[in-house]
């Protein structure tokens, strides 16, 4: 276990302790159990986060990247920066992502553009588990709309076992512990969820194992191509 990773679970739910986190919680557990690197877990939660949309102001630009809203948004971009694997667990909001999530990438993907520290190709392994209140809300939609803002900001988007990442519903259930106490009462649909959740935790941790190992071992010469000067760097990052 010569490699260290770094995963970030992102909680993209504007309430507190509700099913996203239950779902997350799960995802952090498994990967501290991981058996082929060390893994330190990380997490953020967008409840109780202030996160502004971005004004199209262009500040970044003069700023060299820094966005001039100060809120919420810088802790969670560092965290993201210094993550080699990225799990997002999102309520589906209207057939897609919630509006805070969609405020960050906004400010992310435009601060990183002028940010002549932050190279093109980032490498982060990202993978989503989505759930709405219905069996169809938009959970793949979402899921496919997380692929394509990680690609869009230098990322590889993992998919599990279950297609392009994980999938639930809270059976019209509004609780914030629908998840928890089906649970308890060992219902076989959330056993199953669970169980798609920790086999996808263990596959992001995986490509994210490979993409470093793959990294290190080619640094001296990816080191010179300027797209991928972030990702080597971060093999320097302390574990």
């Amino acid at each position: 276990m010569s490699e260290r990773l770094t995963l970030l679970g992102i909680s993209a739910s504007p309430r507190k302790g509700g099913n996203s986190e239950y779902l997350l919680d799960e995802a952090l557990r498994t990967a501290e159990q991981y058996g082929r690197a060390k893994v330190k877990t990380e997490r953020v939660a967008f409840a109780g986060t202030s996160l502004s949309p971005c004004l199209g102001c262009y500040g970044c630009i003069d700023a060299k990247g820094e966005c001039v809203i100060s809120d919420g948004f810088q802790a969670i971009r560092d965290a993201w920066l210094g993550a080699d694997a990225i799990l997002y667990s999102i309520p589906v909001f209207a057939m897609s992502i919630p509006g805070q999530l969609k405020c960050f990438f906004d400010r992310l993907a435009n601060s990183l553009i002028f940010n002549e520290n932050v190279s093109a190709q980032k490498l982060k392994a990202t993978a989503t588990v989505a759930q709405g209140m219905h069996f169809s809300a938009g959970q793949e939609s979402t899921i496919r709309e997380m692929a394509n803002l990680s690609m869009l900001l230098g990322g590889l988007p993992v998919a599990g076992k279950s297609y392009n990442g994980v999938r639930g519903w809270t059976y019209q259930k509004l609780s914030r512990s629908t998840y928890r106490k089906r649970t308890e009462a060992e219902d076989p649909e959330t056993v199953q969820l669970l169980g798609e959740v920790r086999e996808l935790t263990d596959t992001l941790l995986t490509v994210a194992l490979v993409v470093r190992s793959g990294l290190r071992a080619h640094a001296d010469w990816l080191g010179e191509v300027p797209e991928f000067r972030s990702a080597v760097e971060s093999l320097s990052r302390p574990g």
